[in-house]
């Protein structure tokens, strides 16, 4: 496609070069930028090449990144050698590298450091077009396709679009990312707890998937708890009883049977059949359970009404095994014994 002006920019700067194309073409100037105007099927060198040798003006969108580019210092140096006018429209206050500087001289820079930048493409313009005018009348500016933004930027970062009144502001990638990543409420909080949590897991991941038969191992354990607590936890347990027990019939068998001497109330309990089951022997210690053969003998030596109740007076020999005391025998006043062994 016939044009005029050939649009040299880094990537990171294509918005700003989007913006200096579409201010030239809306003043009829033909304007070529990659990668819109690149053919289907043409190399990109080629392209390239082909649309510097068929332009008139070369417009460079100076910034950091374009002093750091590899490809510029090329387009640069074919456009002079070609004889194009040259006009850099400086959008960062930085000096050319030593491969641009001899070509870029501070007359011919266009400064853009100040917003807006409108005002400033309005200045480049009216420049471009009057060195086309000096050059020859320009043809009718056939109706082109708007610039396009290029797929890896547009997928990686898309930028928001900022009305030309009000200036464009430039965005490094390293810029974009870190205010989208800013943007974004509690993402580095949330990446932060992440990358802890596998850094945490991991090591105990790896540990447990590095026994083989993880299963196997931990059934044998079990069975090991288990047969642990059956043949040696229970058996100390019930020797520690016996030997416990044995202890206290040792101290019983060596000490003296207490004697206690008052009046004591018993209380016979029968079954549905009328039968004895036992009785209580209240003390003035407190309560003895009579067994049923104490129980009769000591019935029959008193007189119970019939409630199964009595009071009597005399004295009753106690012992205590393993805790409650227990009645050994029972006499009355006049030593006369009424249950238990003389």
């Amino acid at each position: 496609m016939p044009h005029d002006v050939f649009i040299s920019y880094a990537h990171e700067d294509k918005l700003t070069a989007d913006a200096v194309c579409a201010k030239l073409e809306e003043k009829h100037v033909r304007c070529w930028i990659a990668p819109r105007d690149v053919r289907p099927g043409e190399t990109w060198p080629a392209a390239v090449a082909n649309a510097i040798d068929g332009a008139k003006v070369m417009v460079l969108v100076f910034s950091q990144h374009a002093n750091h580019s590899n490809q510029i210092p090329n387009e640069v140096t074919r456009a002079v050698d070609g004889g194009l006018v040259l006009v850099p429209l400086r959008i960062e206050d930085v000096l050319p590298a030593i491969d641009l500087s001899l070509f870029l001289t501070r007359p011919h820079w266009l400064d853009a450091l100040t917003p807006p930048l409108e005002k400033h493409l309005e200045e480049l313009s009216r420049a471009v077009t009057s060195f086309l005018e000096d050059d020859g009348p320009a043809e009718p500016l056939p109706e082109t396709k708007k610039p396009q933004p290029e797929p890896e930027a547009a997928q990686t970062n898309p930028a928001p679009s900022v009305a030309p009144s009000q200036g464009t502001i430039t965005l490094s990638e390293t810029q974009r990312h870190a205010l989208a990543q800013w943007a974004r409420p509690g993402a580095l909080f949330q990446e932060a707890l992440t990358i802890t949590g596998r850094m945490i897991m991991a090591p105990m991941r790896s540990s447990v998937a590095s026994i083989p038969n993880i299963g196997v191992v931990l059934a044998v354990l079990g069975m090991l708890l288990i047969a642990l607590y059956s043949f040696i936890i229970l058996p100390l347990v019930f020797v520690w009883l016996y030997a416990q027990a044995l202890l206290h019939k040792e101290e019983l068998a060596q000490g003296t049977a207490q004697r206690v001497t008052g009046t004591f109330a018993l209380s016979v309990y029968r079954g549905k059949d009328n039968a004895i089951q036992g009785a209580r022997l209240t003390l003035p210690q407190g309560t003895l359970q009579l067994s049923v053969q104490q129980t009769t003998q000591l019935g029959q030596a008193v007189d119970l009404d019939a409630a199964g109740q009595v009071s009597f007076t005399g004295t009753v020999v106690l012992v205590n095994l393993l805790g409650p005391s227990h009645l050994i025998a029972a006499y009355d006043r006049s030593d006369h014994l009424l249950c238990g062994d003389a």
